[in-house]
């Protein structure tokens, strides 16, 4: 029998102010305060009530989690209680992980599953990659963290694409493998950006779907928020699809968890190594450093200014860490448990102490892991998609480079601003002569530090 998975992705661009971690009032949402509110209403509530969740494959970005847990109480639960097994882990911030470093990768990937693990109850084998954003050095990692699979999309894999959506088997050069599900580029671009024009979901289900001859599994993978906010009224089209006219069109419905428990990889592909799903450039849109063009004249020297911060921020933190007997990168790797409110800050670094520090050593070693978080958090892939300069996730990422110096010069006393402005200056917006140093002192002097 034909099979069928449809994934979904649910992420919203960052709102939360890296300062107060409120969300600011947001005209544009009206009549709700701010785009969660109003994206809970649009599309994650109704989609849960439905049982839609129920039927299919999704994961949900951490800090979404985290907003959902505090202020949307009804949309939290029930989508937490759809995971029979279906959910699967992503990065802890919505970072495209092939421009960043192997340990930069490791502790995204280590957050991430620690994320899930604390909102779930359970570990994930799987992991959703943001921007299906990969490298070959991003799939070890996954696979030195005991992932199993994670989802591309068609034209990221080469090789015979033999088994449809797979599973397919990638072998790394460590040794390591991993398996790769390939979705369906067309049919899920259709559903991505046609929904509303495909003329309903039965027409879609006769049209698409039921013609198919192939035994095995098709996975459709979109955007979590396709179903009801980018196409509104649309969870209709999904709860239709996975509660009548999928069956109708002769698929089962499965996860890919599941899926992958019955049909091992037996086929080796390789990955397009860096490519991404919403770029035909590989990941130019998000490049930092190797010499590519920007769609936006601004993105390269932004990305170089912070990646200039986060290797000050860096050097500190090593150094404090080390001398204070500590291993700076497993405690980097672990603190996600005090992020995520498992432990008290105290309490977590202790687990690491070789030997007894002082109190004074231990606040700065704690306030250096918070500006690690924060220049962590500045590379958020949302900033350098196709958005203005100036636009409210280029700000929010301005902002954590603020929190993260900041943390930096209450630790240590050092004070990374100057550097930071300098760098600033070179990312200027094209309409005229502001730049990114001027975003920076605003949110400096709005904060009094």
């Amino acid at each position: 029998m034909k099979q069928l998975c449809i994934h979904a992705h649910f992420s919203l661009p960052p709102r939360e102010d890296p300062f107060t971690h409120s969300i600011p009032h947001d005209a544009s949402a009206a009549p709700f305060r701010n785009l969660y509110e109003q994206v809970t209403a649009d599309c994650y509530l109704p989609n849960a009530v439905l049982g839609n969740l129920d039927l299919m494959s999704f994961d949900i970005a951490p800090a979404l989690l985290r907003q959902l847990e505090m202020h949307e109480a009804a949309a939290y639960s029930r989508l937490l209680s759809a995971d029979r097994g279906n959910a699967i882990a992503t990065t802890f911030n919505h970072v495209t992980l092939p421009v960043l470093s192997r340990r930069d990768k490791v502790t995204q990937v280590k957050w991430g599953l620690r994320a899930f693990q604390t909102h779930f109850g359970r570990q994930s084998n799987g992991v959703w990659l943001p921007e299906m954003a990969v490298d070959d050095e991003t799939l070890d990692v996954l696979a030195e963290n005991g992932i199993e699979f994670t989802l591309l999309s068609q034209e990221q894999l080469r090789g015979d694409l033999v088994k449809a959506s797979g599973p397919y088997c990638v072998r790394l050069a460590s040794g390591r493998t991993i398996a790769v599900f390939a979705r369906d580029r067309m049919l899920s671009d259709k559903v991505s950006f046609e929904l509303n024009w495909l003329g309903g979901v039965g027409i879609f289900a006769a049209r698409y779907l039921a013609p198919r001859r192939d035994e095995g599994l098709l996975l459709i993978a979109t955007d979590g928020e396709t179903y009801g906010h980018y196409h509104r009224d649309e969870e209709m089209f999904l709860r239709y699809l996975l509660h009548q006219e999928a069956s109708n069109a002769g698929y089962q419905l499965v996860s890919l968890t599941g899926y992958l428990r019955d049909h091992l990889p037996d086929v080796e592909v390789q990955i397009v190594s860096p490519s991404s799903w919403s770029c035909e450039d590989g990941i130019e849109r998000w490049q930092r450093e190797c010499g590519c063009a920007s769609p936006a004249a601004w993105k390269a020297p932004l990305c170089a200014a912070l990646r200039h911060l986060a290797d000050a921020i860096d050097t500190i933190y090593e150094r404090e860490a080390r001398a204070a007997g500590l291993d700076p990168w497993a405690v980097r790797d672990g603190f996600a448990d005090a992020l995520l409110d498992r432990i008290p800050e105290l309490a977590y670094l202790t687990h690491y102490e070789t030997r007894k520090i002082t109190r004074a050593a231990e606040d700065r070693i704690l306030s250096l892991l918070h500006a690690e978080a924060h220049r962590l958090a500045m590379f958020n892939s949302y900033a350098f998609a196709e958005t203005e300069f100036d636009s409210i996730e280029m700000r929010i990422v301005v902002a954590h480079a603020a929190r993260a110096v900041s943390h930096a010069a209450h630790a240590t006393g050092e004070d990374l601003h100057a550097d930071l402005r300098h760098d600033l200056a070179l990312a200027t917006d094209p309409r005229g002569d502001r730049t990114a140093t001027e975003i920076f002192t605003e949110i400096v002097e709005a904060q009094h530090i």
